[in-house]
């Protein structure tokens, strides 16, 4: 199949929903509305969307969902070419799949991995999203059609968060203190959205530092869920072998737990193999 591809039958690490991430081509004409027939087909009921940005003073909206520098969403924007209309295909997205029935979870990330260029930008442009309507003047917005927030991804890798480059724990901190705390302030401001932390890109150690840092900044109540990527080695032709996937995932749980948190796997491996 070009466009999803067919989950195993054993797939399942956690009941529900069935998630699957919506990005690129599957975003475009009728690719997305194929992309959507198939995910039914197969059973999901939830997806995940990216809204990547290079500078949070922009303001996408999914009236405008081409940007001047042609056909690509946020996610896929040259970082050098940043557009006042950018975005706004994904945004335009959230509706239509919250249209669809699924279960939408909006990804919020800097594309370089940068530290928002202040705390106050950032609160701004996430109440520019929260508050955007479908069409301009619209009753509908982007807050009536999001279920779950994720604020950031993989933080204990630079690619995603350069302050995890030079002390993953120090970057850790850095990611709650610069990112996940604003944001969840102003998602939990007036409208009590659901915020999943971003996921940690294998180690469920790396989970207990972020909320460990909230529990010390007194922020557990902004974050309501505990965001991890269990990705780890593990070959279902071999009995008995290794099944890194499954322990991180017990592991993750567990520390979740310790906070009184529920886990969500936000990524992980659909067929056991850590390199595919």
């Amino acid at each position: 199949m070009h466009y999803l591809e067919r989950l195993e039958e054993r797939r399942l690490l956690a009941a529900h929903p069935v998630g699957i991430n919506f990005n690129d081509e599957a975003l475009w004409g009728v690719d997305f509305d194929n992309a959507v027939a198939e995910a039914k087909n197969l059973g999901v009921t939830a997806v995940r969307i990216w809204m990547g940005f290079d500078d949070v003073s922009v303001r996408p909206n999914a009236w405008d969902p081409v940007g001047r520098f042609g056909a690509h969403s946020l996610g896929e924007m040259p970082s050098s070419t940043p557009s006042i209309n950018s975005g706004g295909l994904t945004m335009k997205r959230l509706f239509d799949l919250w249209r669809e029935g699924f279960s939408v979870m909006l990804i919020i990330n800097d594309r370089d991995g940068d530290v928002p260029s202040s705390t106050a930008e950032l609160k701004a442009f996430i109440r520019h999203l929260m508050d955007s309507p479908e069409v301009p003047g619209g009753s509908l917005t982007v807050k009536d059609v999001v279920d779950y927030w994720q604020i950031g991804n993989e933080p204990d890798s630079a690619g995603y968060w350069k302050p995890s480059g030079a002390s993953k724990n120090a970057g850790l901190q850095s990611y709650v203190d610069n990112f996940l705390i604003p944001a969840a302030e102003e998602l939990k401001s007036g409208a009590n959205e659901l915020v999943v932390s971003a996921g940690p890109s294998w180690n469920p150690a790396d989970i207990n530092a972020i909320f460990a840092h909230l529990k010390s900044r007194g922020k557990l109540n902004l974050v309501d869920f505990a965001g991890v990527h269990p990705y780890g080695e593990y070959d279902p032709t071999k009995v008995g072998g290794a099944n890194q996937v499954r322990d991180r995932t017990l592991q993750a749980k567990a520390i979740a737990d310790q906070y009184g948190k529920k886990m969500m796997a936000t990524e992980w491996n659909v067929r056991g193999f850590g390199n595919t």
